[in-house]
């Protein structure tokens, strides 16, 4: 039998090693970029759940508003009508705020992964990870401010209800319309 000179045995333990390290590189890679797609794909999903709610809430307050202010006549004088009126027309602009479109980034555009193409496969998937990344900063302060809007204008919303049946209730407008007679 023929044996392998020991530099050549050596060379081949390293050569295993270093495609056993790449293969664990890439396992990584792979790994790291899944889990930052994940959580890009579940900042989008929280985008479009806000803005659903959002869009059922801006249509309740369409027509609570319309109600209301079909009372004007009756209760005008109603400081507590007042004051509701306002805070729903303040509530209806917050939540218009968190329901307008705002640019939202899901990561490099198609053009921009052409310069890539004959790039290493490691390379690739580290320069997408580096998009995603920046794709998903750049979206917290857009979540962030939609999110501050819609509570906004639900806290809002809340207090200009309980105003609203507060100084609607029989006996507060009795006191009212007997101060004005």
């Amino acid at each position: 039998m023929c044996d392998k000179p020991e530099e050549f045995k050596k060379n081949e333990d390293l050569q295993d090693k270093n495609t056993m390290l790449n293969e664990a590189d890439s396992k990584t890679i792979d790994l790291i970029k899944e889990e930052v797609k994940e959580r890009l794909k579940t900042q989008s999903e929280f985008q479009d759940h806000l803005d659903s709610k959002t869009g059922v809430m801006l249509g309740a307050i369409g027509l609570i508003l319309t109600i209301v202010i079909g009372f004007q006549v009756q209760y005008s004088t109603n400081p507590a009508y007042l004051v509701s009126v306002t805070l729903f027309v303040i509530s209806f602009f917050c939540a218009i705020a968190s329901y307008v479109p705002r640019g939202f980034f899901v990561g490099p555009e198609s053009r921009e992964l052409k310069k890539y193409f004959f790039e290493e496969n490691k390379v690739l998937k580290e320069k997408l990870i580096d998009h995603y990344i920046i794709a998903f900063e750049k979206n917290k302060p857009i979540l962030h401010n939609k999110k501050t809007f819609f509570y906004l204008y639900f806290i809002i919303f809340i207090i200009a209800l309980v105003i609203l049946f507060i100084g609607m209730t029989p006996a507060y407008v009795n006191v009212i319309h007997l101060n004005n007679s």
